[in-house]
């Protein structure tokens, strides 16, 4: 058991065909005077899922398994009421032992895996232990398979490690852009940023987390560069062409960078470079000249050399200079009613369904508009 404290477990991924998958790849949405963006927050899901970690896989799948194929939960709160009994689920059983629940993972909820992965690895050894030991886990081959796959000098465990470690660095990038691009606020003026760390990510070959395990005998004379390329190519050339296929999506959220101040501060551009790049905006956006345009630029690198250091939000910047530079801050005004994914429209759908329901069938659709108004703009 004191071998496997050294296992690194990280998040693993699962992925399976289905209906959900293609609905999510083919989903679009549009914005008031903006073109039609897809989300992107789909599209990471989907990027996951084309990471080749068979190993992994087969991992996370038979963590499932030990509590799905175990005894029932709803049968024990039938039969009977007494605690003695009721523990004998090895969900109950779980909780009771480690203070939570264990974690799950399904298709809709792809960033599942990752918190099964670091559920394990918070509790190793003592979890490896607690399973081996458990005798109300009923599928005992599952059992046995699954300790057996961790057990050191596995020829499957040298595969295994090589896939979490990659997707230590991939999962935990890709979960916190997710995260990320799922919030409110000021996102278009991030995403850019976020589209390209993905991108670089994916095409990474050599990881701090993978070149350590060049140490291990089991993996001597193996080129793990090329492993990697090999595991990550499919994500990578996924993502590439999604970006592509939605060209005029990115280039937005290029320009919409132009305009953060924070960005700008951090890696300034020239006027005239900057005035291209916003070029790249529908000309329905663009109501003046472009030298009209790179004179603001001007003024907008000159008056970012005046603010501190610190974090400045694009909303207070552009409220601030709007009368001084009303080309741009016209332009953040369009640019802040966008998101690059449907995260803010569910929420709204979600609190329609909470405050509407069978009951209130003859409820005007003004009331309906200015109650969903009123709880999104508290």
């Amino acid at each position: 058991m004191n071998d496997l404290v050294s296992l690194r477990l990280f998040p693993s991924k699962f992925s399976h065909p289905s209906y959900f998958h293609f609905a999510t790849d083919k989903l679009d949405f549009s914005w008031t005077n903006a073109v039609d963006f897809p989300c992107f927050c789909h599209l990471i899901q989907l990027t996951w899922n084309r990471i080749i970690t068979p190993e992994a896989d087969e991992f996370v799948m038979m963590f499932n398994s030990l509590f799905t194929n175990s005894h029932s939960t709803r049968f024990l709160l039938c039969c009977s009421l007494s605690f003695p009994l009721l523990i004998r689920s090895i969900r109950f059983q779980f909780t009771a032992d480690f203070g939570e629940a264990p974690r799950r993972t399904n298709n809709t909820r792809w960033f599942g895996d990752y918190e099964v992965i670091q559920q394990v690895k918070k509790f190793l050894p003592r979890l490896f232990a607690w399973i081996k030991d458990n005798k109300n886990i009923s599928n005992a081959d599952l059992r046995e398979k699954f300790l057996g796959t961790l057990f050191p000098g596995s020829p499957k465990l040298a595969a295994l490690e090589v896939e979490l470690a990659l997707l230590e660095v991939v999962g935990k990038k890709l979960y916190s852009a997710a995260y990320i691009l799922e919030g409110d606020g000021e996102l278009a003026f991030q995403s850019y940023e976020l589209f390209q760390l993905i991108r670089t990510t994916l095409g990474t070959r050599e990881f701090a987390q993978v070149s350590e395990l060049k140490k291990n005998p089991m993996n001597k004379g193996k080129n793990l560069g090329a492993e990697v390329e090999t595991r990550l190519k499919p994500a990578l050339l996924y993502w590439a062409a999604k970006l592509g296929e939605h060209k005029q999506a990115v280039r937005i959220f290029e320009a919409a960078r132009i305009l953060s101040p924070t960005a700008m501060k951090k890696n300034p551009i020239t006027a005239e470079d900057a005035a291209a790049v916003l070029g790249h905006l529908p000309k329905k956006w663009r109501t003046s000249s472009n030298t009209a345009m790179i004179s603001e630029l001007n003024d907008f690198l000159k008056a970012l050399k005046d603010e501190p250091e610190c974090l400045i939000k694009v909303s207070q910047f552009w409220t601030r200079h709007a009368a001084s530079m009303p080309i741009l801050s016209g332009l953040v005004k369009i640019l802040m009613t966008i998101q690059p994914s449907s995260a803010a429209a569910e929420r709204v759908f979600s609190r329609f369904g909470s405050s509407f329901n069978s009951k209130q069938t003859n409820v005007l659709t003004e009331t309906i508009a200015t109650s969903l108004m009123l709880q999104c703009n508290q």
